[in-house]
């Protein structure tokens, strides 16, 4: 065998024991190291440390570090299953999707969806969607805000809006946003009980302004008509909602929630019919 030849062989066993996932059988996280090549264990400088518990080391310290990473992308999600059951899930995740590159904040990516299509409950489908409207509007990249100037509002009636890639509309049937607000900054092994569910679902917009992340409570009509334009042109939004509502009732509010919502930056420019 050459030296290169040498050299891919202990990459790939290498790469093998980092990614061998740690055993819960005895309720603490162990490297398995039964499972370890031998030949990597042998290539191993004994150093009076028995090899394969040199190897265990980075086994347990990859594992650990992306745990952590999924942890701090999730925090509520964390906090309603608890650490260890959340680990197991994560552990599931990674063995079905093992990390690619160099950038370990991309490994979160596909989790909810895992997570979700996994345990099939609600409270933790929306607790996966939630954070996953934080990192959402952590990650987009800066955008400028929709002006208005004459010629914008000349289109306004037959335009869509281009809505801000940090801005997501989470509904929740149980307090979870506030619940993730409280949340300390750094995630511990405490498991948060599910808050008692509201009377009827509420709508959050979580999106990034100049300030920071904000989470802006949407009363039911603002958030009705926030869905129908993400779907219609402006006019056509409008149109639908004074159907379905009061007109009265439409006119009085609308105007005021849209000034709102530009001044926070929800949308970034218009398209369709120049």
């Amino acid at each position: 065998m050459t030296a290169l030849e040498q050299l891919e062989q202990f990459q790939q066993q290498f790469s093998a024991m980092l990614r061998s996932p740690l055993d819960r059988s005895t309720g603490t996280l162990r490297a398995r190291t039964d499972t370890y090549a031998r030949e990597l264990v042998q290539s191993v400088c004994d150093a009076g440390v028995d090899p394969r518990e040199r190897l265990a080391v980075y086994n347990r310290q990859y594992w650990f570090r992306l745990f952590g990473v999924l942890q701090q992308e999730h925090r509520l999600t964390v906090a309603l299953l608890g650490a260890w059951a959340f680990n197991d899930l994560a552990t599931q995740f990674l063995v079905a999707k093992p990390p690619q590159g160099h950038d370990l904040g991309a490994i979160a990516e596909g989790f909810a969806a895992f997570a979700s299509a996994m345990l099939q409950r609600k409270e933790i489908a929306e607790a996966l969607a939630i954070d996953r409207a934080f990192r959402t509007a952590a990650l987009a990249p800066p955008e400028r805000s929709l002006h208005i100037g004459p010629a914008e509002a000349a289109r306004l009636p037959v335009a869509r809006l281009v809505w801000s890639r940090s801005l997501t509309l989470v509904e929740e049937h149980w307090p979870l946003v506030t619940l993730r607000q409280r949340l300390p900054n750094l995630v511990d092994d405490t498991t948060a009980p599910l808050p008692a569910p509201h009377e009827s679902m509420a709508t959050w917009a979580i999106h990034r302004t100049e300030q920071g992340l904000r989470c802006q409570p949407l009363e039911p009509l603002h958030a009705e008509l926030l869905h129908l334009l993400r779907t219609h042109a402006i006019g056509e939004a409008l149109a639908v909602l004074e159907h379905r509502r009061s007109s009265g009732v439409v006119a009085a509010r609308v105007k005021d929630w849209f000034a709102a919502d530009l001044a926070s930056g929800f949308w970034t420019g218009l398209e369709g019919n120049p």
